[in-house]
């Protein structure tokens, strides 16, 4: 099962699941997109409490 939020006004994406391991995982996944300054964006993975920010790839703006 996943879910997926928007959370107004913050620039961030919130898309919550589960792993289907017994028991079953839930896990976080935060992107924060920031508006009115052009950098990159930025993720985070939750899982089993702990934040693991995700390491930054190029892309083109």
């Amino acid at each position: 099962m996943i879910a997926y939020r928007r959370e107004h006004g913050t620039g961030t994406t919130v898309l919550n699941g589960l792993l289907p391991d017994d028991p079953a995982r839930e896990f976080v996944v935060r992107v924060h997109q920031p508006h009115l300054v052009r950098v990159k964006p930025g993720c985070t993975l939750e899982l089993d409490g702990v934040e693991l920010p995700m390491p930054e790839r190029y892309s083109a703006f």
